[in-house]
């Protein structure tokens, strides 16, 4: 008589479920093979088959120190085989790792990180976060910079995996205004980011401030909203550029998201280091399955993954608009090689960034 195979008990603990990740937690709720209980700080955007939003509150000025309730006590509640969690800033990992230890689970970290956040708390808990690094059965990485990260904090580099950070293509609606007025003379550079300092708009202004005395047809899109706005739009009227960048300071929907990138020729991502740094950049994965020339610092997550410099994009050492504002021109006077790069990004996209490599990788962490 054949013996029943048990499914595998997982705790999948993260900070949310936005629309972008629901495709693959909805993905591992669907399999026959998991008894899978998600653990949220906030609702999901869609729900999913078992779901548990806990309780919590934030300490303020703790750099995202959320304080969780009742979720050790749920993990007590029912003998898991693995338990996931997301990065090592957050006490759901805390929690989540000290269960597996206690009660013999195998812990997976999905971390974004790929550099120390320079945070007073986050000094305090680095021995901990080395601890679970070294401790971790899997670590799932996106890219070379969050692997060489987990190795400089003792993991092992065969409990390494290698996962795309993927984000799915959305087809675009039909809309009655769009963001800005788009006008047949002028031609687009876009940075898509919320304003903040991290994103490295000051540098972006700068750079373009040259690159429209050679090319006085082109125009800079900055979309997005946040507290920055005031000190780049002082940063606009020094250059006087008033009428060169178009910064409407509010929040871009999915459907202005994907006209704005068909607009326009290049799509840039100038974040620099603060006390963190940018630990991706989806939007280039958005404009790299647009076809789009993509510009970015080296201060993204994504540079030396997605965008390799001339070979699937252009890179720019941060905050140096000098070199920023040559690949710019670089990029414009030769359309042939960026388009070149533009079809390598693309293919990058097809060939791996997608849902199907993610999932499948995602569920082979737990067959071993």
């Amino acid at each position: 008589m054949e013996q029943i195979m048990s499914k595998k008990r997982i705790a999948f603990i993260h900070n949310n479920c936005k629309d972008f990740r629901h495709p693959v937690f909805s993905n591992l709720d669907s399999n026959e093979d998991f008894d899978i209980d998600f653990y949220l700080l906030d609702e999901p955007v869609k729900p999913l088959n078992k779901y548990d939003v806990l309780k919590s509150i934030r300490i303020p000025l703790m750099q995202d120190f959320i304080i969780p309730f009742g979720l050790w006590s749920k993990l007590k509640s029912k003998e898991y085989d693995y338990v996931v969690s997301t990065d090592l800033g957050y006490v759901i990992t805390y929690v989540g790792f000290l269960y597996s230890l206690l009660y013999n689970s195998k812990f997976i970290l999905w971390n974004e990180q790929w550099q120390h956040i320079k945070h007073p708390r986050r000094y305090l808990t680095r021995f901990f976060e080395r601890i679970i690094c070294k401790k971790s059965h899997k670590i799932l990485a996106f890219g070379h910079k969050h692997e060489k990260f987990a190795l400089s904090m003792g993991a092992s580099k065969e409990r390494i995996i290698h996962v795309p950070n993927v984000v799915p293509h959305k087809y675009e609606k039909v809309i009655e205004k769009d963001y800005i007025e788009f006008k047949e003379n002028e031609k687009y550079i876009l940075c898509l980011a919320r304003l903040i300092k991290i994103k490295g708009h000051k540098s972006l202004i700068k750079a373009f401030a040259k690159v429209v005395k050679e090319k006085p047809n082109y125009r800079l899109i900055i979309a997005g909203n946040g507290v920055e706005y005031s000190r780049l739009k002082e940063l606009v009227d020094v250059y006087n550029l008033q009428d060169k960048v178009y910064m409407p300071n509010r929040v871009v929907i999915p459907e202005e998201k994907f006209k704005l990138m068909r607009e326009s020729e290049i799509v840039i991502l100038p974040s620099i280091k603060t006390r963190t740094v940018e630990a991706w950049g989806l939007v280039v994965n958005e404009a790299a399955l647009l076809k789009k020339t993509i510009i970015v610092s080296s201060s993204t997550g994504v540079e030396g993954d997605i965008v390799k410099d001339s070979i699937s994009g252009y890179v720019f050492e941060q905050n140096n608009e000098v070199e920023l504002q040559n690949k710019i021109l670089m990029s414009i006077n030769d359309p042939q090689r960026s388009l070149e790069y533009a079809n390598n990004a693309y293919s990058l996209m097809n060939n791996y960034y997608n849902l199907d490599v993610l999932n499948e990788k995602l569920k082979a962490c737990f067959y071993d």
